[in-house]
């Protein structure tokens, strides 16, 4: 792969609401909302930035995961049914070609008609190979609408089966990412664009900060109307009672 050196950015992820990872923004629950984008360039050759690939990229976590969205137009002749993008994750916050230790990749077999694969794979010297202990951390998918493709991700911030194929992202770190391109399904001779960006990982809160509204006031709904259940239920006896001494007394 080429080596290249210089983060373009660095981000903040903002604590918020989990995103699904389809690669659609449903904006109807307001999905990434929270967050702001960075716009960067990919390039063919982080070394000689020329002739760069535009693209947006927003940052979020939530609980235990770290989600990153990434977004960009091509023409339609510029679209491959090969397309793929991958993050690579670094073992700190070094850009050095040789700590880019893990690989999540989206990879399309046809872009037009959805057709895709999240796959999880490790780098030794350059190469790549996918986890041997066949289990996938994180997810990832992409869709494209119209002339704009939009790729999701999640990573866990912690380590959840021990794996020693995943680089294990820690709070209060800071990580490289290297954010890859291509259209060609072999790795990494296929990629044609890259960039690195540095992400600041947050620790994730005791308990989700997030709070669910509709959850509240299913809970607010239920306590109101148990109570009234439980006035009327008292005054109905009361009145039946009422009733009774009312004809004892008559007797």
């Amino acid at each position: 792969m080429i080596e290249g050196k210089s983060a373009a950015a660095t981000l903040d992820p903002v604590l918020g609401k989990a995103p699904i990872i389809d690669g659609i923004i449903d904006g109807s629950i307001d999905e990434w909302e929270e967050t702001t984008p960075v716009s960067i360039e990919l390039y063919q050759n982080i070394s000689i930035p020329e002739n760069g690939l535009p693209i947006e990229i927003k940052t979020l976590q939530h609980g235990d995961f770290l989600y990153i969205y990434i977004q960009f137009e091509l023409e339609p002749a510029d679209f491959e049914d090969d397309e793929f993008l991958g993050i690579l994750t670094s073992t700190s916050d070094s850009e050095d070609e040789d700590d880019f230790f893990d690989a999540k990749i989206v990879q399309f077999s046809n872009v037009t008609t959805g057709d895709l694969e999240f796959m999880d794979y490790y780098i030794n010297n350059s190469i790549f190979f996918e986890d041997d202990d066949s289990i996938i951390n994180g997810d990832g998918a992409g869709n494209l609408d119209g002339n704009r493709m939009t790729y999701e991700f999640s990573l866990p911030v912690k380590d959840y089966n021990n794996s020693i194929y995943d680089q294990v992202i820690e709070a209060q770190t800071t990580y490289a990412f290297k954010i890859i391109f291509g259209n060609t399904p072999t790795y990494p001779e296929g990629i044609s664009h890259q960039n690195i960006v540095l992400i600041n990982i947050k620790f994730p809160p005791e308990e989700d900060n997030i709070i669910d509204i509709e959850l509240i006031y299913l809970i607010l709904t239920i306590i109101i109307f148990s109570g009234v259940f439980l006035i009327f239920g008292f005054y109905v006896y009361r009145i039946a009672s009422l009733k009774s001494q009312m004809k004892r007394i008559r007797e």
